[in-house]
């Protein structure tokens, strides 16, 4: 087993409310929602619940040499792992609960943001934080900014297309277990 995938395994048995899967996204998953985002010509790009950062590693990828990166994590351990792996100044990591999204980005930034990528496990949060999470990424995009996020069910589908106006749904079968990716735009 990877060191990778032991972390997430012994995180997700210590609380599932932060942790929702026993293994990082697949690289399938990772390029599916990725594919649904203009990482191309953003500037300022969160990241909630980056966990090991299989999706940070994709978003840097992406994005320009001017482009600046959040990404908000709860899990002191992967905080640690995002800080070992990543010696990139287009990257903040922050030890934070995504709830706070916006206090973090108010603290860093004086734009509104061009993408929050979620990879939080909403249908287990509870409603109250799972509330403020959605409102504040929705408030800190900008006019056309877009969300971007994966869940293993449909729980999450109506608020966000209550929130946003608009839903774009594509299932990722190839991950463990099968994903939907979603994608609002303000």
């Amino acid at each position: 087993m990877s060191e990778k995938r032991g972390l997430f395994l012994k995180h997700f048995f210590k609380n599932v409310k932060t942790t929702g899967s026993v293994t990082p996204s697949s690289r399938f998953l990772v390029a599916k929602l990725c594919n649904m985002g203009d990482f191309e010509h953003a500037r300022y790009v969160v990241e909630l619940g980056p966990g090991t950062g299989v999706f940070t590693q994709e978003i840097l990828s992406r994005v320009s040499d001017a482009t600046r990166v959040i990404a908000i994590e709860s899990n002191e351990d992967f905080v640690h792992r995002l800080n070992e792996r990543f010696d990139d100044v287009r990257l903040t990591v922050i030890h934070g609960d995504a709830a706070m999204i916006k206090d973090i980005v108010s603290g860093h930034w004086q734009d509104e943001v061009d993408i929050v990528l979620s990879s939080l496990p909403l249908t287990v949060i509870p409603e109250p934080a799972k509330s403020r999470i959605m409102n504040g990424s929705f408030e800190v995009l900008r006019k056309g900014g877009e969300y971007l996020q994966y869940q293993y069910s449909m729980n999450a589908a109506n608020k966000l297309k209550t929130l946003y106006g608009n839903l774009q749904v594509k299932r990722e079968p190839r991950n463990v277990p099968p994903a939907r990716c979603f994608r609002c735009v303000k």
